[in-house]
């Protein structure tokens, strides 16, 4: 039987251990994730114009691919909106952004009553007196009523935030 040999002579690292990837492919990971958020995918064309070379490409991109698809966060969260969101849509009242309840998608009476919401907000922008911000409230319970299921409570803390805001912009002038 052979006994182990033992030596003198020690490693700066374990042969199994991870290695740190190029500073190029770190660099070029950053650019993959830009170019995904920005276009939904990174292309040659796009790291060539980031001023990689070919060769670079061709030597860092699994490494740049594996560390941009690691770095990459999945969204767990419910698809609809909270009531804080809810919130900040209805003081903002752009008719593009209605709020939405995870679940089914709110019908044709909703966004019907987001629209009039919207026009009357804009209404009340342009010139705040009190029976237009009373009509923005009343249109305002009335799309979330048609949105779907809010508790009473979460209606009423909506409609008293959309309502603090408008007195604050009318107070403002």
């Amino acid at each position: 039987m052979n006994a182990p040999r033992f030596s003198a002579q020690s490693r700066s690292f374990h042969p199994d251990a991870f290695e740190p990837p190029h500073p190029r492919a770190v660099e070029m990971a950053e650019k993959m994730r830009e170019e995904a958020g920005a276009f939904g995918s990174s292309t040659f064309a796009g790291l060539v114009q980031a001023g990689f070379t070919q060769a670079e490409i061709v030597e860092h991109e699994p490494v740049a691919r594996a560390l941009a698809g690691a770095a990459f966060v999945r969204q767990v969260a419910p698809p609809g909106d909270r009531v804080p969101d809810i919130i900040e849509k209805a003081i903002a009242a752009a008719a593009h952004r209605m709020p939405r309840l995870a679940g089914p998608e709110a019908g044709e009476a909703a966004a019907e009553a987001w629209g009039r919401y919207c026009l009357a907000r804009a209404a009340f922008k342009l010139d705040p007196w009190p029976s237009q911000q009373e009509r923005c409230l009343v249109l305002l319970d009335r799309f979330l009523r048609a949105m779907g299921p809010l508790l009473p409570r979460e209606m009423t803390r909506i409609a008293c935030a959309v309502a603090v805001s408008m007195k604050l912009e009318r107070s403002s002038r």
